[in-house]
């Protein structure tokens, strides 16, 4: 089966549809009550311009847009009545253009993107690597580090699952320090080097004693 072409300007013409053997068909014939009798056209493939996805459902081309009118037979959606016209209901799956806005990442490493339209997609995933023996690895400068045969290699795994830690954005890592242990241990090196000068004070002085009595 062919179908005709359809202009879009912000609405959309369907004058008809040709089958096989020739004969053409309205794409829609309604009964005399004003209900549709029948529906020749289910979707709509669009071909863009510019380099923009078409929307034929081919391999790599988005999906058409399917046009879902109601039932034959009732009035729960197209009719053709006297009088004015009233839309009964609306479904839309679509969305206007979105320029890009900003990303985020979430606990499990998934970043997505954020359009201005409201918009959401997964664009990518953030693994993160363990190492069978982490206190292995070596040190490198700027706070690096590589992995080495003690370390063993790494393994890539998305955060939050088979051990991986997850991931936590727009946060800044606080120092590990225990500043109660550190201050502890200032303590008993300052005590230490007091109780070293003190030494080296009395030996001056026994040495300055000794010195006076020759």
């Amino acid at each position: 089966m062919t179908t005709t072409a359809i202009t879009l300007s912000n609405s959309f013409t369907v004058n008809n549809t040709e089958i096989e053997s020739g004969s053409i068909v309205p794409a829609v014939k309604f009964n005399a009550d004003g209900t549709p009798k029948y529906y020749f056209v289910d979707s709509m493939q669009i071909e863009w311009a510019n380099g923009a996805q078409n929307m034929t459902g081919e391999y790599g081309q988005g999906t058409p847009i399917s046009l879902v009118m109601g039932n034959v037979g009732t009035n729960d959606g197209l009719t053709s009545l006297s009088g004015n016209f009233n839309t009964n209901y609306i479904k839309q799956d679509g969305a206007k253009f979105g320029s890009y806005a900003g990303v985020s990442v979430d606990e499990n490493g998934v970043v997505t993107a954020l359009y201005d339209n409201g918009e959401t997609r997964p664009i990518a995933i953030l693994p993160l690597a363990t190492f069978s023996n982490p206190n292995g690895m070596s040190a490198l400068t700027g706070n690096a580090w590589i992995e080495t045969d003690y370390s063993g290699q790494a393994l890539l795994k998305m955060a939050n699952t088979n051990g991986a830690g997850e991931v936590t954005s727009n946060s800044l890592e606080q120092s590990t320090v225990d500043l109660a242990t550190e201050f502890s241990n200032m303590i008993i090196t300052q005590r230490a080097y007091s109780a070293a000068t003190k030494i080296i004070t009395t030996a001056d002085e026994m040495l300055d004693e000794l010195t006076r009595m020759t």
